[in-house]
């Protein structure tokens, strides 16, 4: 199963809910992970708004291999 992530959960991702890391984390190690373009967009635009270089560098995590 896939899950899309929308902006709202990668906003709590981002920020360290606990429970939102573990399943994301789990997930994406099993490849089950989608971003929707206008999701990515929107928080790429939020996090280079507020010059949060740390969450930047979280966000850009979810996509390595």
């Amino acid at each position: 199963m896939k899950y899309a992530l929308d902006t709202n959960i990668i906003t709590y991702y981002l920020k360290g809910n606990v429970k939102i890391l573990d399943k994301v984390d789990n997930e994406a190690k099993n490849d089950n992970i989608i971003i929707p373009p206008f999701a990515y967009f929107e928080v790429k635009k939020w996090l280079l708004a507020i010059n949060s270089k740390n969450k930047l560098q979280a966000f850009e995590k979810l996509f390595e291999e």
